[in-house]
């Protein structure tokens, strides 16, 4: 039993590819995921870095191309995408913004082309279209 003075165990746990080489450090607290980790490709090159809390991706997620330009901004909460999340072209340009709220996207959703347009713009209210702009 845990006493106020008791403390945690926190370690890095290193996942494998089959190749040996590591596909993710996961952060646990008192054996549940906690903290920062990190997901790999299997060359080496960071793929993402996500928040955990409570055993589930809570805060932000960060995705990454091969060559290190961002590919997506993803917030989490209680392992649900929830708030503003972005998707980026290879180039760097948005691809995308989607509000979303407990998973289901929730808010607008906008997508543009490589040169900045909008193709589509959309509102939603849990997963289902109200308006289209």
């Amino acid at each position: 039993m845990k006493g106020k003075n008791a403390k945690s165990k926190s370690k890095i746990v290193k996942e494998l590819f089959p190749s040996g080489k590591v596909s993710a450090e996961v952060p646990y607290e008192d054996g549940v995921r906690a903290g920062s980790g990190k997901m790999f490709y299997e060359n080496g090159e960071l793929y993402a870095k996500e928040t955990y809390k409570g055993d589930k991706l809570n805060g932000p997620t960060v995705t990454y191309y091969k060559d290190g330009t961002i590919q997506a901004e993803l917030n989490y909460k209680d392992g649900l995408l929830n708030g503003a999340c972005k998707q980026y072209y290879p180039s760097g340009k948005v691809e995308s913004e989607t509000s979303y709220a407990a998973g289901k996207k929730d808010g607008a959703h906008i997508v543009y082309d490589e040169s900045g347009k909008v193709v589509t713009k959309e509102n939603y209210s849990a997963d289902k279209i109200v308006a289209n702009a």
